[in-house]
C-alpha cells in the first residue's frame, strides 16, 4: 500500500481543505523597527508579532539587523534554560483562562460546576512542559520528521513530558478545559509502546501519579481542543494518540483526534463531533471487530468510515492489528 493510494482514497471520500502553514509569531516589518535592546541602536530592531492577535510580542522577541557588530536575535520558539518557549507557554494559557482554581494550600483537582468531572491543576500542567530532550516518543519522531514539523506537532497537541521521558497526552476539551493526561511509555528506538510483563503496555494517568484526590476522570478525545481552532476543517478519528500525531503531519487537511483505544470511541464523546465531517480510521484487527463496531457508531452519527486498511492489508497485518500510521512511516511527509 502507498503512500499516494492513501492521500488518493480519502480525496475521493471527502472534500480536502488546505492548512496555512504559516508560524503564528513572525518578525513585523509593517510597524517599523525599534531600539534594540542590547546594543542600543536606534531603527535597527525588529520585533516578533502574533499573528493571531496582531499585538507585539514582549521587547526581548526580536532581531538586531546589525549582525556584525551586534546579532541580538531571540525568537519565541526558543527554549531557555529551563527548557520552556514562549510559544508553548502562550498556548497552554489560551487553554486554561477558563479554568478556575481551588485556593486550599492542599493540592486537589480542580472539578467543573456541575461536578461532572475533574480537571488537572495548572501548576502541575505546567511541570510537564520542559525536557523534551529526555522525551522517547518525541526523540524516535526526530528521525522521521522536520524540526520545523516537530515544533508544530508539540504546539498543535500540547505533548508533556515525565521526568522519566514517558510521554503525556493530555485531553482537553472543547472548552479547553484539562480533562486528564494519559502517561504511556515508548522506546525511543523503535517508537513501539513499552511493555509490562511481556505484553501489557505501560500507561498511566497524571492524576494518579500526582496523588489527586477525589479525581472523577470524564475522558474527550485526544485533540479535540483544536476543533474551536478549525471550526471548518474535516475530522479525522483513530485509536491512538501516537497514530493521531503521525497523521497529522503526512495528512494535515483533516484535525486528527484519537479515542484512546478501539473501545474510545462512544456516543457520549462523538455528540462534539455533530454537524462537522468526520471520518473514522479504525485500526486492523483479526476478526474485522474493531471496524464492525465503529460502523455501528458512525453510522448513528453519520460519519464515514475508511475501508482503505480493510480493503488493501494483507492478512498478517490484520493479525498484527497495525494502523494508518504504520503505512505512513514507510514515507517520506509531503
Amino acid at each position: 500500500m502507498t503512500k499516494m493510494l492513501i492521500v488518493t482514497k480519502v480525496t475521493q471520500q471527502k472534500k480536502l481543505f488546505m492548512v496555512d502553514s504559516n508560524y503564528r509569531f513572525q518578525l513585523n516589518s509593517k510597524r517599523g523597527k525599534f531600539t534594540c535592546p542590547e546594543c542600543g541602536a536606534n531603527y535597527r530592531y525588529s520585533r516578533f508579532e502574533d499573528n493571531k492577535t496582531g499585538e507585539l510580542l514582549p521587547e526581548e522577541y526580536g532581531r538586531c539587523d546589525r549582525e556584525n557588530s551586534c546579532g541580538y536575535f531571540l525568537s519565541p520558539y526558543h527554549e531557555d534554560e529551563e527548557g520552556k518557549k514562549y510559544v508553548d507557554q502562550t498556548r497552554l494559557h489560551e487553554y486554561q483562562s477558563s479554568i478556575k482554581y481551588s485556593d486550599d494550600s492542599t493540592l486537589k483537582s480542580n472539578l467543573t460546576m456541575n461536578n461532572a468531572f475533574s480537571t488537572v491543576p495548572e501548576e502541575l500542567f505546567d511541570t510537564t512542559f520542559s525536557s523534551y530532550e529526555n522525551n522517547a516518543l518525541l526523540n524516535f519522531f526526530q528521525n522521521k520528521l522536520s524540526k520545523d514539523r516537530m515544533l508544530k506537532l508539540r504546539q498543535q497537541y500540547l505533548i508533556g513530558t515525565m521526568s522519566n521521558g514517558d510521554a503525556v497526552f493530555y485531553q482537553i476539551d472543547k472548552q479547553g478545559q484539562i480533562r486528564g493526561g494519559k502517561i504511556i511509555g515508548y522506546s525511543e528506538q523503535t517508537g513501539r509502546r513499552i511493555k509490562v510483563n511481556g505484553s501489557n503496555p505501560a500507561i498511566n494517568w497524571v492524576h494518579s501519579i500526582w496523588s489527586l484526590k477525589d479525581f472523577n476522570l470524564k475522558q474527550c478525545f485526544f485533540g479535540e481542543h483544536l476543533l474551536g481552532e478549525y471550526p471548518d476543517k474535516p475530522v479525522s478519528v483513530v485509536e491512538s494518540e501516537k497514530t493521531a500525531l503521525i497523521a497529522s503531519v503526512y495528512l494535515p487537511q483533516f484535525i486528527w483526534l484519537a479515542s484512546g483505544g478501539s473501545k474510545g470511541l462512544t456516543d457520549e464523546k462523538c455528540q462534539v463531533l455533530k454537524n462537522r465531517h468526520v471520518v473514522l480510521w479504525p485500526d486492523l484487527s483479526p476478526d474485522g471487530s474493531t471496524f464492525a463496531q465503529w460502523n455501528l457508531i458512525a453510522k448513528r452519527f453519520n460519519f464515514m468510515v475508511s475501508d482503505l486498511l480493510e480493503q488493501e492489508a494483507i492478512l498478517e497485518a490484520h493479525e498484527q492489528g497495525l494502523d494508518v500510521a504504520d503505512y505512513l512511516l514507510n514515507y517520506e511527509p509531503f
